[in-house]
């Protein structure tokens, strides 16, 4: 009796601990839509970033080119 209790608390638990990384899963189209969302809007970010970069690093060559 007490087996088939402790087996039927590890079933809940796992399920529970299942529940928890539904964030992850990409099963459902929704949560598929958003973690595309998520990672479209990171590379368009760090494509900003990088043109922003270069942007000052060629600012800054002028410059000394410039001054020089």
């Amino acid at each position: 009796m007490r087996d088939s209790d402790d087996v039927a608390a590890r079933k809940a638990e796992a399920q529970s601990c299942r529940h928890n990384t539904d964030l992850f899963d990409e099963s459902e189209p929704s949560k598929k839509a958003l973690i595309s969302g998520i990672r479209n809007f990171g590379h368009i970010l760090v494509s900003k970033i990088v043109w922003v970069a270069s942007m000052c690093a060629v600012i800054v060559a002028g410059s000394l080119l410039i001054l020089d």
